[in-house]
């Protein structure tokens, strides 16, 4: 999921983009990815050709990292994290 999320990130879209932001952030929660290039190289696993030029995902990831320490309440949905 976190690899479709990554390909498609319909960031800018006026309605979806924040709930793709909140989705992304969770899915990188769940997945205990720990840099960008982690993020990347899970896009690369599925999908080898859009990892080769991930510029727009390095680029809205780095924008979105900070963020992922946060713990704020949103109404995206909430995925089990391993140990709990």
């Amino acid at each position: 999921m976190l690899a479709l999320k990554l390909k498609a990130m319909r960031v800018s879209d006026p309605v979806k983009g924040p709930v793709e932001i909140d989705d992304i952030r969770h899915l990188l929660r769940a997945a205990n990815v720990a840099s960008v290039d982690d993020a990347v190289a899970v896009l690369g696993r599925y999908f080898p050709r859009s990892a080769a030029d991930a510029d727009k995902q390095r680029f809205l990831l780095r924008h979105i990292w900070p963020s992922l320490t946060a713990d704020e309440e949103t109404d995206a949905a909430r995925y089990p994290v391993a140990g709990d």
